[in-house]
């Protein structure tokens, strides 16, 4: 395997355990912001 072929795949997996942590905080963040439907809302869009 190339150097660059390898250096693609450790990206392209760093990049999906950083998107799985963004969804897991934005999450975690829905329950302790009720008092902001607007924000809630949105975060909901988006996951």
């Amino acid at each position: 395997m190339s150097e660059s072929r390898e250096w693609l795949i450790q990206w392209l997996r760093d990049a999906h355990a950083m998107e799985e942590q963004a969804e897991t905080m934005l999450s975690g963040q829905l329950s302790r912001i009720e008092s902001y439907p607007d924000l809630s809302d949105r975060i909901r869009i988006h996951l």
